[in-house]
């Protein structure tokens, strides 16, 4: 028992060093509940209550997966009397499938939550207490279950199904092995701060004059985006754009020019047409760098690439061309340290609108995932969801809405101060 209790403290002590590492990506989370055990048909003994502490920390550049440590104990009623109870502390591999919602806004799915699959497997060491004969064996797990988002400080309800196998030959005469079930449930906590809340105030102060806050996200920036259209209010020559209004750089709404070189400046106002693909530009639509001038264009420049990144249907996966794009937009950004990004999520129109903003924040915050395990610091990556509001076309067909989902890197006109270690 001591030894197990001491192994737990110095897993415990590994996830929260990990956690305030810049190189681990994502907030680790402590999940705590109950469980219930359907104990092996050859053990002489009934069913099993007790209850289980979880950790799991994100693995750098692949945030669906994660190590977790996690620790157990509980109790059966012996038939024959005496003492019957079992601890156990694993180390697992976890693999989350993405995050599942409901596309319809009348009948009951409305009232249906969210959810994401996940499955894991592992191994570890159990200690088994049987009449008062106590003895440690080797064991493997493996599991499947359901995380249900709660919508508050990033709560979630994890509900599990696993099995638990153990090279037993002391508790059940004639054994050598014994498989035995838990039906799990309880809460997850994310452990950690968002990005957004490191900001240096002082240094914002110091750059803007006065900083401003945003009345609906409360981030500090030295401008404010009032008519969420995408343009600082200091910038924009429209405001008070309807929501959902596709926008120009002046933001004001978008005419139907064409746009021959694809960098976001119609070719009526666009001063120096054929731009490279991927080339950060300014309003005239010609490229620039961190000094306003046109960048070399000799292989290996560092030039921020500002990407759109698309996603599927319901998901909030990258995809293969995602973490393309994603690549290039990396080697931009850790090659100018002054560059800070919003990471701005959007979704298509279909289901449910509360849905849709927190599908549009788990994308963006997949993407800053990815890219501070590209050696970004995540003090320079601010992450927001806009959800439906703010389509780049029609959701009147399935290719529009294809490409409303995605997430959109755009530069922000703000400086951080990081804190130094």
């Amino acid at each position: 028992m001591k030894k197990l209790a001491l192994g737990l403290l110095l897993a415990c002590g590994f996830v929260s060093a990990a956690n305030a590492d810049d190189g681990v990506i994502g907030p680790s989370t402590l999940s705590l509940g109950g469980l219930y055990e359907f104990p092996d048909s050859h053990r002489d003994s009934d069913d099993g209550y007790g209850g289980h502490v979880t950790f799991n920390m994100p693995l750098q550049s692949r945030p669906s997966e994660g190590i977790e440590i996690d620790f157990y104990g509980l109790k059966r009623d012996a038939d024959a009397g005496g003492t019957d109870s079992q601890i156990g502390l694993f180390a697992n591999y976890t693999k989350g499938f993405g995050l599942y919602g409901w596309d319809q806004e009348d009948g009951v799915e409305r009232f249906l939550p969210s959810f994401s699959p996940y499955g894991l497997i592992g191994v570890g060491v159990v200690r088994d207490d049987v009449a008062n004969d106590e003895h440690y064996v080797p064991a493997l797990d493996a599991g499947l279950g359901l995380a249900f988002p709660l919508g508050w400080r990033g709560l979630s309800l994890r509900t599990e199904a696993r099995v638990i196998g153990q090279f037993n030959n002391d508790s059940v005469p004639d054994e050598d092995f014994l498989l035995d079930v838990q039906l799990r449930v309880g809460l997850s906590l994310p452990l950690g701060t968002p990005a957004a809340e490191n900001v240096d105030d002082t240094a914002l102060s110091k750059e803007c004059g006065l900083a401003v806050v945003d009345p609906v996200t409360g981030r500090k920036d030295c401008s404010v985006d009032s008519d969420r259209d995408g343009v600082n209010d200091n910038a924009d020559l429209c405001p008070g754009t309807p929501a959902g209004t596709p926008v120009d750089l002046n933001g004001c709404a978008a005419s139907a020019s064409f746009d021959s070189d694809g960098d976001g400046v119609p070719d009526d106002a666009d001063q120096c047409p054929g731009s490279l693909a991927g080339a950060a530009v300014d309003m005239s639509g010609c490229a620039v760098t961190g000094e306003g001038t046109p960048p070399p264009s000799t292989p290996g420049s560092t030039t921020l690439v500002l990407s759109t990144v698309r996603f599927a249907k319901n998901s909030a996966e990258l995809t293969p061309e995602a973490t393309a794009l994603l690549d290039q937009a990396a080697v931009g950004l850790t090659g100018d340290s002054e560059i800070v990004v919003e990471i701005a999520g959007h979704t298509d129109n279909e289901g449910k609108s509360n849905y849709n903003l927190m599908l549009s924040l788990l994308r963006a915050d997949k993407v800053r995932q990815y890219l501070v395990g590209k050696g970004v610091s995540r003090y320079r990556l601010f992450v927001e969801g806009y959800g439906e509001t703010k389509p780049t076309d029609s959701n009147a067909t399935e290719a529009g809405r294809a490409q409303n989902r995605r997430v959109d890197l755009d530069k922000l006109d703000v400086k951080v101060s990081e804190p130094k270690h």
